[in-house]
């Protein structure tokens, strides 16, 4: 009887085992999108595939392309917001440079609803994100070339003009900027550091070392159902391969989920999930306001939501 129960006991921990095996072995985050900028064999192409791929939740080692086009190229950042993925794409000549702020319709065949050239460079990023307290999309700028030497900022962006109204200077450039459902600002910077932003002064408050080596285009983003950092990393060898890493908020240490080995770089990284609870009614649209000759009483007016 004894030798009957030390096998079923021994059964189970070989299940449990196998069990915890396989759980450590599925990586557990959701499907990520981003914009692809470059990858292994784009450098030969005369046109390279860029777009928006997919990292599939929990195999992310080879991105899939969500949808293809030659002006999906999100190398000045990109943006999700409510169903619309904007990107602001340059392309630098020998003498000179052109930057458009692109539009596409996610929920519409990825349709391009606006096209605005930009007057000037202000408006590339090495990063964008958006901030659902405020309802601005934040960015990190820069300043100057790589010859005079290159500054960095905070400022947001207006994802209908172009426009980029300045907040501060940042002490280096941020990698990567990521908001949260809170409107919690956190970027990664030149020396792979997590750092809390100041949205209103652009200070910088060191959080922890991720202990990587970065370089090149790269972004991360938080899942607002879960509320954790995603960060698709491109690190500093050409002959490495692009990491998914969650990143803990409160050290800045990182736990690897995937590892891309065709070094697939990505801008504008997002998800899907919303930011307001699943009971919240949708949002009021036309929105205005009427206080006549700047009394302190008058009337709002809105169009509420059809759910």
């Amino acid at each position: 009887m004894q030798n009957y129960l030390l096998k079923i006991a021994c059964l189970l921990l070989c299940c449990f085992a196998g069990a915890g095996r396989g759980i450590a072995q599925t990586a557990d985050y959701p499907t990520l999108y981003g914009g692809v900028i470059f990858a292994y064999g784009w450098g030969d192409m005369q046109q390279p595939p860029y777009g928006v791929y997919s990292i599939p939740a929990n195999d992310g080692t080879a991105p899939q392309a969500v949808h293809i086009s030659p002006e999906l190229k999100a190398n000045g950042g990109g943006v999700y917001i409510d169903g619309i993925y904007y990107i602001v794409s340059y392309e630098t000549y020998s003498d000179a440079i052109t930057v458009s702020l692109r539009a596409y319709d996610t929920h519409d065949n990825w349709k391009l609803i606006s096209d605005t050239p930009l007057e000037n460079t202000t408006g590339i990023a090495s990063d964008l994100t958006y901030d659902p307290v405020t309802d601005q999309v934040f960015g990190c700028f820069g300043l100057g070339n790589d010859e005079t030497g290159r500054s960095y900022y905070l400022g947001t962006l207006n994802v209908f003009t172009g426009e980029v109204t300045p907040i501060g200077n940042l002490s280096q450039k941020l990698f990567t900027l990521s908001c949260n459902k809170e409107g919690e600002l956190y970027g990664i910077g030149e020396y792979a550091e997590l750092m809390r932003v100041d949205k209103e002064t652009a200070a910088l408050t060191l959080i922890g070392t991720t202990g990587k080596n970065i370089k090149y285009d790269q972004s991360a983003t938080f899942d607002y159902a879960s509320g954790k950092l995603y960060w698709a990393a491109t690190p500093h060898g050409t002959d490495n391969p692009v990491f998914l890493y969650a990143v803990n908020t409160s050290d800045g240490s990182c736990t690897q989920l995937s590892e891309m080995t065709g070094r697939h770089e990505f801008t504008g990284l997002f998800t899907t999930s919303p930011f307001t609870p699943a009971a919240a009614p949708g949002r009021i649209s036309n929105l205005t306001a009427d206080f006549p000759n700047g009394t302190l009483s008058g009337d709002f007016r809105f169009t509420a939501p059809s759910t």
